[in-house]
C-alpha cells in the first residue's frame, strides 16, 4: 500500500472514511524515505507504506501469586491479607538479602519532577531513604514487604477497571483495541523489591509508561522511552480527543504512532533508519485531533531541523529554522519560539520571538516574547489563537494563588489575566494543557502539613474568562505522579 496523494491546499486532511486496519500478525520490515529539502515534503521512496511496525502482542505482566500447596486464605483463621503477610514474613525471615541503595536512589530521582516545577521534597526523600537503608534496613524491608503483600492480594488482571488508582498492581501490556479514549498517561515507579539483581534492571515493567482510559482501565506500553526529553518533558504526547498517542520508541530511533482503535503502534517514518536523534534534546507534540505531529531536536548547531508530519498521509516536512515547538494545529500550523543572538536590544544578548509557521516553512506571524513566561509550562489553545502561561502579579500577596494568563499567539499581547480560584494554600505550579476551549489544565501545589512533609499536588481546570477552578482527580487518592501527560481531561 503506498502513501495516499497529498492534497493541494493546506487544509487539514480529513480522516473520515478511514477504516481501522487489521492487526498485523508479524513485523514488516521496510526503510522509510529521507525527507526532502527544508520546507518541502519528502516523497516516500519505494512506496513505503505508512504503517510498518510490529504490533503489541506481548504477554501481560502477572503479579505475585501464592505458590501451589502454600497456605491460603482462611488457614489458621487468617484472611487473605493476613495469609499473604504470613507467607511473606516467612520468606523474609529465611533469607534477608542485602539491599542495594543505588538502584532505588536512581529510580527515586527519575520518578521525581525533573522540570522547573519538580517537587522540592525529592532530594530530601532520597537522603532520608539512603539514611534509612543504612540505619534501619529491617524497617525499610517491612515497608517494601507491605507493597508486595498489597500486590499479591490485589491480583493482576490487565487493564483493571474502575476509578484510576496509581497504587494498583502493575497492569498488563496493551493487546487489544481500546474501547475508550485515553484520559492521561503516567510513568510507573519502582521499589527496591522490583529490582532484578541478576539482570541489574527493573525487570517487571514497574517503571514503564501506562495509559489510563476514560473508563479507568490501565494498560502498559513497554516501548515508550524512559529518557526525559528537552526541558525534562516526557517524549510522549496524547491528542486532546484521546484517540492517538505518539511517543519516541525505545527500540527504534523514531517516533511511534498508536491509534487506540487499531491496537498496535506503528513507526511514523519521520526519521530514516540511518538517523538517530538524541532523545534528551527532543520535544514532541500532537495536534488536538491527532492529525499532525511535530518535533524539535534542540538548539545545537548540529541538531536536526524541526519536522512536522501529517498522520493522514505520513508525509514529512522539514522546517527551515531551529525553533522550540510549542504546539501543532489540526491544519499543520506550528506554534513555537525561535531565539538568536543580538547586539541591538538593550539589556539583551539574545532575542526570542513567538512564531506561527506553515508546514511549507512560510511564517504566518512573528512577535517578540519573553522566554521566561514559559518557565512554568505553556499550552496552546485547540484553535491555535491563544497561548496559556502561569504568571505572578508584580506585587503578589501572601494569599495569592497565581495567575493564568493567555496571550495572542500572533502578536504576543495579553488576552486574559485571571487569578486562579484555587483552595486555600494552593498555588499554580505549572500549565499542562487545555481541557476545553475555555479551560486550562494546571497543576497546583500545596505545602505539607509539617515542615518535613512533601508538598501535595493536584490538577484543576481553570476558566480563563473568570478564573473559576474545578478539580480533576487522576486517581482515587487524588495524587499526581511526577511524570504524566494529559489526554482527554475534561
Amino acid at each position: 500500500m503506498s502513501a495516499g496523494p497529498w492534497p493541494g491546499s493546506w487544509a487539514s486532511p480529513s480522516e473520515e472514511g478511514r477504516a481501522p486496519g487489521p492487526a498485523a500478525s508479524a513485523p514488516v520490515s521496510s526503510t522509510p524515505a529521507a525527507p526532502g529539502s527544508p520546507g518541502s515534503f519528502g516523497a516516500p521512496a519505494g512506496h513505503t507504506p505508512p504503517y510498518h511496525a510490529a504490533p503489541f502482542f506481548t504477554s501481560p505482566a502477572v503479579a505475585p501469586v501464592a505458590p501451589a500447596g502454600s497456605p491460603g486464605a482462611g488457614d489458621n483463621g487468617d484472611g487473605p491479607w493476613e495469609a499473604a503477610l504470613r507467607r511473606e514474613l516467612a520468606a523474609l525471615s529465611s533469607a534477608m538479602p542485602a539491599l542495594d541503595p543505588a538502584p532505588l536512589a536512581a529510580e527515586t530521582a527519575r520518578a521525581g519532577r525533573l522540570h522547573v516545577t519538580r517537587r522540592r521534597a525529592v532530594v530530601t526523600a532520597v537522603s532520608v531513604t539512603l539514611a534509612a537503608l543504612v540505619v534501619v534496613p529491617l524497617a525499610f524491608g517491612v515497608t517494601s514487604l507491605a507493597g508486595r503483600v498489597e500486590r499479591a492480594v490485589a491480583g493482576s488482571a490487565p487493564g483493571a477497571s474502575g476509578s484510576p488508582d496509581v497504587s494498583a498492581a502493575i497492569p498488563g501490556t496493551l493487546r487489544a483495541p481500546l474501547p475508550a479514549p485515553v484520559r492521561f498517561a503516567y510513568q510507573g515507579s519502582c521499589t527496591d523489591d522490583d529490582w532484578d539483581e541478576f539482570a541489574e534492571e527493573f525487570a517487571n515493567g514497574c517503571d514503564q509508561w501506562r495509559l489510563v482510559t476514560t473508563t479507568g482501565e490501565q494498560w502498559r506500553v513497554p516501548d515508550v522511552t524512559r529518557h526525559p526529553g528537552d526541558h525534562w518533558t516526557p517524549l510522549l504526547a496524547i491528542s486532546q480527543d484521546g484517540d492517538r498517542v505518539v511517543y519516541y520508541g525505545e527500540s527504534s530511533p523514531d517516533f511511534m504512532v498508536f491509534d487506540r482503535r487499531r491496537a498496535r503502534a506503528e513507526r511514523s517514518g519521520m526519521f530514516p533508519l540511518a538517523e538517530d536523534p538524541a532523545p534528551w534534546n527532543t520535544h514532541l507534540v500532537i495536534s488536538p485531533r491527532g492529525r499532525w505531529m511535530a518535533a524539535d531536536f534542540g538548539a545545537g548547531a548540529r541538531a536536526p531541523l524541526p519536522r512536522v508530519q501529517s498522520l493522514t498521509s505520513y508525509r514529512v516536512a522539514v522546517l527551515p529554522r531551529r525553533m522550540r515547538i510549542l504546539a501543532v494545529g489540526d491544519d499543520g500550523t506550528v506554534t513555537g519560539t525561535a531565539t538568536w543572538d543580538t547586539d541591538a536590544a538593550p539589556g539583551r544578548l539574545a532575542t526570542t520571538v513567538l512564531l506561527r509557521v506553515r508546514p511549507n516553512g512560510r511564517t504566518l506571524s512573528s512577535a517578540p516574547i519573553d522566554p521566561a513566561l514559559f518557565e512554568s509550562g505553556v499550552a496552546v489553545s485547540p484553535d491555535g489563537r491563544a497561548v496559556a502561561v502561569a504568571a505572578e502579579r508584580a506585587h503578589p500577596g501572601d494569599d495569592d494563588h497565581g495567575q493564568v494568563v493567555t496571550l495572542d499567539s500572533a502578536t504576543g499581547r495579553v488576552l486574559t489575566r485571571r487569578e486562579a480560584a484555587l483552595p486555600p494554600d494552593a498555588h499554580v505550579a505549572a500549565v499542562r494543557g487545555w481541557a476545553s476551549e475555555h479551560e486550562v489544565i494546571v497543576e497546583a501545589r500545596r505545602p505539607g502539613g509539617d515542615e518535613d512533609d512533601e508538598e501535595e499536588y493536584s490538577v484543576y481546570a481553570v476558566d480563563v474568562r473568570t478564573g473559576a477552578a474545578r478539580p480533576i482527580p487522576l486517581d482515587k487518592a487524588g495524587g499526581v505522579r511526577g511524570q504524566w501527560v494529559p489526554g482527554t481531561l475534561r
